[in-house]
C-alpha cells in the first residue's frame, strides 16, 4: 500500500533463518539495502524433562532447545505463584540450554519461557513439587530515477519476522 511519500511492502517468510531483503527504488537499491531479517519460529522451541513430580530441596533440571527456532532471545522465569524462584541457565551449545532450580516449598512451580518476547506454546509449564521422594520422568514439547540516497526503508519487517506470518516494513 502507499500514501504520500510512503510505500508499505509485505512478504511472508517460509523458512527460519537470516533472509536478505533487497529494496530497490527507481532501479537503485535504497540506503541500507539489502537488509538482513532474522526469521524465527517460537513453535520450534522444545522443552524436555520438566513434567513429573519433583521433590523439595532437590534440584529440578530440564532442557530448553531453541536451536531450530532461529535467532532470538530466550527468557525464562520460575515462580510459585507468589514469588520468583532463582534459576540457573547454562548454555550447552548454540540454542541449547540446561535450566536448574531448587524448589523450597511443596507447591506447584511455574516456568514461563519466552522467545523474542513471545510465549512459547504450552506456556507456562507447571512443575509439581512433592514433600516426599517421588520420581517421575516425562517430556513436555512445544509443537514446531530520483535520488535514491534520500529514499529510506525501515520497519520491523526488515529486522525480524515470524515464520509463515506477514512481515511489514
Amino acid at each position: 500500500t502507499s500514501s504520500k511519500n510512503k510505500l508499505e511492502a509485505e512478504y511472508v517468510p517460509v523458512e527460519v533463518g537470516a533472509h536478505h531483503v533487497h529494496v530497490v527504488f527507481d532501479g537503485q537499491p535504497v540506503l541500507g539495502s539489502p537488509f538482513t531479517c532474522n526469521v524465527y519460529d517460537v513453535g520450534r522451541v522444545v522443552v524436555t524433562g520438566i513434567d513429573g513430580t519433583h521433590t523439595v530441596g532437590t534440584a529440578v533440571t530440564f532442557t530448553v532447545d531453541a536451536s531450530q527456532a532461529g535467532e532470538g532471545t530466550l527468557e525464562l522465569v520460575v515462580t510459585t505463584g507468589k514469588s520468583s524462584v532463582r534459576a540457573e541457565v547454562a548454555a550447552r551449545s548454540r540454542g541449547l540450554y540446561e535450566v536448574t532450580f531448587v524448589p523450597q516449598e511443596p507447591i506447584p512451580h511455574f516456568v514461563n519461557i519466552t522467545f523474542n518476547d513471545e510465549g512459547i506454546p504450552h506456556n507456562p509449564f507447571q512443575c509439581l513439587i512433592s514433600p516426599t521422594q517421588e520420581i517421575a520422568t516425562a517430556v513436555a514439547r512445544s509443537p514446531r530515477r530520483e535520488d535514491t540516497r534520500a529514499t529510506q526503508a525501515r520497519g520491523d519487517g526488515l529486522k525480524q519476522a515470524v515464520l509463515n506470518s506477514k512481515a511489514v516494513f
